[in-house]
């Protein structure tokens, strides 16, 4: 759930392996073959996958996945599996084509950081591309909800479409569309704490930056000490209590905690910022143009 909402649709795929046309599943067994595991039966090969130690992936994953590239040389290393996925994940949950499983499932404040600088040097580059890309109607509206006045908020206005469409939409939609079918245990929580580290850095709460603290492991990860401060250290006690009752339980509760009560109706989510606190319709409006805009004209953003 964490990377579907990234997956991009590529019809096809080269690889300066040599072979056109790499289809994930044919990617999926050449990753296979360089670790030993490649098996005749799939279940075999599953099971030699799963016991293979993480590094042994490690190294063979960069000579894999960033040969491959777009017809537009771009670099991806997930893209759409038309066996696993075969629609965007917000579509297949609206359909029912899911299982039933408690889910907890949610987005970060500045996830688009991490994927580099913003690309326009100005406003008006800015809103040029947008008028032109999605038409006069569209664009208007889109910066309405991302507006671009000055530079420093095109920058702020950029991340937060990047992030709001790549990870944000599919994480309310999913939660919106299982709930509306009757998933009672759909947890869904928005990650804003910028930590002294990620606020020198001009991280702020970007993509992967939420996961030391449902872990735990704020310190276990290298970090000087002045990354994190006590507040941190809270925020992750509290947070890897949520995750170890919600594997135990189905729910993210525990004594002692905020109660966090599932998305259903009234579209509840875990704020996670200085401290936690339950919010309402995250962000309903920007999502619900972005619905539109997807349906519109067929194009996600990125």
């Amino acid at each position: 759930i964490e990377s579907a909402p990234v997956i991009t649709k590529i019809p096809s795929l080269k690889s300066d392996m040599g072979t056109d046309n790499l289809s994930a599943e044919g990617l999926s067994r050449e990753l296979a073959k360089r670790v030993n595991c490649e098996r005749r039966k799939l279940r075999n090969e599953l099971e030699c996958l799963r016991r293979t130690p993480w590094d042994k992936f490690v190294g063979f994953s960069a000579e894999v996945l960033s040969p491959i590239s777009n017809e537009d040389g771009l670099r991806v290393g997930v893209f759409h599996d038309p066996y696993l996925f075969r629609d965007e994940p917000y579509k297949i949950a609206a359909q029912g084509d899911y299982h039933p499983v408690p889910l907890m499932i949610g987005s970060n404040e500045d996830e688009a950081t991490f994927f580099g600088p913003v690309p326009f040097l100005s406003a008006k580059a800015y809103r040029d591309y947008m008028l032109d890309f999605f038409g006069r109607q569209l664009g208007l509206e889109l910066l309405t909800y991302y507006p671009a006045t000055t530079k420093e908020q095109m920058k702020h206005s950029y991340i937060q479409l990047m992030t709001d469409s790549i990870f944000g939409f599919d994480g309310v939609y999913v939660s919106e569309a299982l709930s509306g079918k009757g998933s009672k245990d759909v947890y869904h929580y928005h990650f804003s704490r910028v930590s002294p580290g990620a606020q020198l850095s001009g991280g702020l709460a970007s993509h992967g930056f939420e996961i030391p603290y449902f872990t735990n492991n704020i310190h276990d990860i290298g970090a000087p000490d002045f990354v994190y401060s006590q507040v941190d250290e809270e925020l992750a006690s509290e947070m890897s209590q949520r995750v170890v009752a919600f594997v135990k339980t189905s729910r993210p509760n525990a004594s002692g905690l905020k109660y966090w009560p599932s998305y259903g109706y009234l579209e509840y989510s875990l704020l996670i910022d200085d401290s936690t606190k339950v919010i309402r319709s995250y962000l309903v409006d920007e999502f619900d143009f972005l619905k539109d805009l997807k349906q519109f004209t067929g194009h996600d953003i990125q």
